[in-house]
């Protein structure tokens, strides 16, 4: 593999890199993770050039060995989820999951998780693996609070932030994006699927609709299908983090994992309140897809909120506080409160109805209905529209990451590797910087 990598560095031939990535795949079992490349397309404005990485890690073989545990009882937790058996796929579809603590991440931003490689024959032909980057969640500025957060609900935050973002993620990767089948028909005719024999759970029809060949979920779908994914795909980890079996492989049972769900879906909902910077008012349109995807989730909530408030209403029914509300703190702050007791009966139900809209829009590539369900849930009302400006004039600075160096040095009359650390400070960011190209600067 790292042949491969300096053939591709000298030459230039993506084939290289291609060889390189397949030889990833293909590791088992490993105890250090190396990658290199142009990789990401994200901070391109057109989605297309890459930024060049690279990364140095050490697996970290316990939590791999519970994202190994998920992927097994997939078939159990899967069938726990709000659609019809026959819109589940004849096999689990994700990757194989890794769970790294970074040595060194050398490029302009260090993700929480990534899932490589890019090429898409590669994918296709071979497969992806997901990887979560355990301890840049560690990372963090001291004493920084969290926006929006009541101070208990900050306080346990503290206490959960690693433990919500792995079942979030792994669920989100493993069993959101890894589950649900898309109903086609071949070029010779034949379907994947019962033809005319399940029932459609809107409208009680028999399903005829489905992808024609060389038709895909992207070319049907078109712009929005990213955002429509990752909604679908979030909805299954607020989902899963409800559900005991779950939690228990992740080590969670009882008040801790009531805890671990709880911050999740404040979480989650938080995500979306601030996805309001995404929008442009003036086109109308989404500037990132989980962006779009986790506002779509926080509409579903004060949805359901107003929905129950008003049966309540209706029947006469004490109805205390509402599942998810957003109060004024301050001329220039809000806080969001989601009220505990009501995620399981509220909250879950409508996660649950929107999981089964979303799935049964995408198997049945039924892009007319999807779209326009999906453009409705996304457009921002005015009501919320006005929070914009608060979100913006209370955003946190990007946090800069300060990473560690190492050197040969001669202790006894043997070379040794030293580590050498750097304060978490701008000095210390200059000083790492400097330790890097130290001896390159010098050969020159």
């Amino acid at each position: 593999m790292v042949k491969c990598y300096i053939d591709y560095l000298q030459t230039g031939s993506v084939d290289f890199h291609k060889r390189s990535q397949l030889l990833w795949l293909n590791e088992i079992d490993p105890s250090l993770e190396i990658n290199i490349g142009f990789i990401e397309t994200y901070r391109d404005p057109t989605g297309s050039r890459a930024e060049f990485e690279g990364f140095v890690a050490f697996v970290n073989k316990a939590r791999t060995k519970q994202f190994g545990e998920l992927a097994k009882k997939a078939d159990v937790l899967l069938s726990s989820l709000p659609w019809p058996k026959d819109f589940e796929a004849d096999q689990l579809q994700c990757g194989t999951f890794t769970c790294i603590d970074v040595f060194c991440y050398a490029n302009g931003t260090i993700p929480t998780g990534i899932n490589l490689p890019n090429y898409q024959d590669v994918r296709q032909t071979y497969g992806c693996r997901n990887v979560c980057l355990s301890n840049v969640l560690d990372a963090h500025y001291p004493d920084t609070e969290t926006t929006f957060l009541r101070y208990d609900d900050f306080e346990l935050l503290k206490r959960t932030k690693k433990e919500v973002f792995i079942v979030q993620l792994a669920c989100h990767e493993l069993l959101g994006h890894g589950s649900g089948k898309l109903f086609s028909q071949d070029s010779g005719g034949g379907y994947n699927f019962p033809y005319g024999k399940i029932k459609h759970p809107f409208t009680d029809e028999a399903i005829v609709s489905c992808y024609g060949p060389g038709e895909t979920w992207n070319s049907k779908f078109g712009g929005i299908s990213g955002a429509f994914e990752e909604c679908r795909a979030e909805c299954v980890g607020l989902f899963l983090s409800a559900n005991a079996q779950a939690m228990e492989i992740f080590g969670h049972v009882g008040p801790p994992a009531e805890n671990i769900m709880y911050i999740n879906w404040l979480m989650m909902a938080r995500a979306g309140f601030l996805a309001l910077e995404y929008f442009s008012p003036k086109s109308g349109d989404w500037r990132q897809a989980h962006m779009q995807a986790r506002f779509a989730i926080l509409r579903t909530l004060l949805e359901a909120s107003i929905r129950e408030a008003e049966e309540n209403a209706a029947n006469r029914i004490p109805h205390g506080a509402d599942l998810l509300q957003i109060r004024a703190r301050g001329p220039n702050d809000i806080v969001l409160f989601l009220n505990r007791s009501k995620v399981r009966a509220v909250g879950l139900p409508a996660i649950s109805d929107l999981l089964l809209k979303l799935q049964v829009y995408k198997s049945t590539a039924d892009w007319q209905e999807g779209q326009k369900f999906f453009q409705e849930l996304t457009t921002v009302p005015r009501d919320l529209m006005k929070y914009r400006k608060i979100i913006r004039s209370n955003k946190r600075p990007k946090p800069m990451f300060v990473q560690v160096n190492t050197r040969m040095q001669e202790v006894d009359g043997r070379s040794e590797v030293i580590l050498e650390e750097f304060e978490a400070s701008a000095d210390g960011i200059v000083r790492s910087y400097l330790a890097h190209v130290e001896e390159w600067v010098a050969q020159f």
